[in-house]
């Protein structure tokens, strides 16, 4: 009966480890400028210029490029897929960028969020935009966008706003 016992013991975590160690990957779709986006709201996120992250539909990608003219009104980023094995991803989005100074005085040069990901059928597709709202943010430079899952890095893309 132990060894029976041990058995179920060792296939039940072998089951266990399965689920958590389900890989997970990321492809970037496009990327560039994106049009005009339909914004269904904000939830808070602290490290954040604005102490917020827009939420909403973007609008499609008007311009692919890594070139980016730093004007205000200009929504720049990608949009990429997630596969796993699980209903739900938790990621993290980062954004490294040149010194921007508030109005304020506080200076930013790196903003990150965490997201949680609903996959259907072991897919999903998000985006990773950032939109200059404000002449202080709209500084040239190199900007790097990152993804995160578990502290792996899923996607990256770099761009330089001229």
């Amino acid at each position: 009966m132990k060894k029976l016992y041990t058995a179920a013991l060792i296939l039940l975590a072998g089951c266990a480890s399965t689920e958590s160690n389900t890989e997970v990957t990321s492809t970037i779709l496009d990327y560039g400028i994106y049009g005009q986006s339909s914004l269904t709201g904000e939830y808070s996120a602290s490290n954040t210029p604005n102490d917020s992250v827009l939420m909403g539909k973007s609008g499609k990608v008007t311009k692919q490029t890594t070139e980016i003219a730093a004007q205000v009104g200009t929504t720049f980023g990608y949009c990429f897929e997630v596969k796993a094995g699980q209903k739900k991803v938790e990621v993290t989005k980062s954004i490294t960028s040149p010194e921007m100074i508030d109005d304020d005085g506080k200076i930013y040069t790196s903003m990150s969020y965490s997201k949680t990901l609903k996959l259907k059928n072991g897919t999903t597709s998000n985006c990773h935009f950032y939109f200059i709202e404000e002449k202080w943010e709209a500084v040239t430079g190199d900007w790097l966008f990152e993804v995160f899952h578990e502290g792996k890095l899923l996607t990256k893309k770099q761009f330089s706003l001229i």
